[in-house]
């Protein structure tokens, strides 16, 4: 009769196998555990340094346009365009165009009145009303008037003529002066550069006959003002 060890001894060529294909087994769901995790935080960081790419390739071509611009001009249509249009309500500025555009016209300011409100630079969500004067002109004649008045068309800043009331010896103009808040500009660092030079150069072909007629001191022509503010 073969006794236990012996029995044990003729099973080992098949406990052998069978216990290293376990330890395969095993060994093999323990590493796809944790390659799958592996994995996925490869494909995770390859995603972000793609995306990480995209945002690089994006800065090199805006610095490579901003290092094109020239600073200088920028600087002068900036200029030009918060002579167009301020960004506040520059009320001293209004009265030195009207004064100014009054000697053009050998006629002169006599009074004026008014609607200003907050005259602080407003920003683009601002609901405030734009100045409102109601300016008395002292003209001899209705040319004088015409003159004044073609003036006051073609001056910067801009104005609109509201009104207009003419007696004889005075004439009483209502206008409104124009102004526009500072926008809101996307700060992300990958956003394009605003496009605005074709607007810009249209906007100075428009305005190419127009005159700046505004003064640092309002009432430097003849005739005589109360401020009402």
């Amino acid at each position: 009769m073969m006794g236990p060890l012996r029995q044990l001894k003729s099973f080992v060529w098949v406990i052998y196998p069978a216990a290293v294909a376990a330890l395969i087994f095993i060994s093999a769901s323990q590493l796809q555990a944790g390659g799958a995790s592996k994995l996925s935080s490869i494909w995770q960081k390859q995603d972000q340094a793609a995306v990480a790419e995209q945002k690089l390739a994006v800065l090199q071509k805006k610095l490579t346009a901003l290092q094109a611009v020239d600073a200088t001009a920028v600087n002068s249509d900036l200029a030009w365009s918060l002579t167009v249009m301020p960004a506040g309500k520059q009320v001293w500025v209004m009265l030195g165009e009207l004064n100014n555009a009054a000697s053009a016209a050998s006629a002169e300011v006599t009074s004026y009145n008014g609607t200003v409100g907050n005259v602080d630079e407003a920003s683009a969500s601002a609901k405030d009303l734009p100045p409102l004067l109601d300016v008395e002109f002292g003209v001899d004649n209705f040319d004088q008037l015409r003159t004044l008045l073609t003036t006051l068309e073609k001056s910067l800043p801009l104005l609109d003529i509201n009104s207009v009331d003419y007696a004889k010896g005075k004439a009483k103009v209502t206008v409104t002066g124009a102004f526009a808040g500072w926008g809101k500009i996307d700060v992300q660092a990958e956003s394009p550069l605003p496009a605005y030079q074709a607007k810009l150069e249209s906007l100075k072909a428009r305005l190419q006959d127009f005159e700046v007629l505004s003064s640092e001191n309002p009432m430097t022509g003849s005739g005589s003002a109360v401020n009402p503010f």
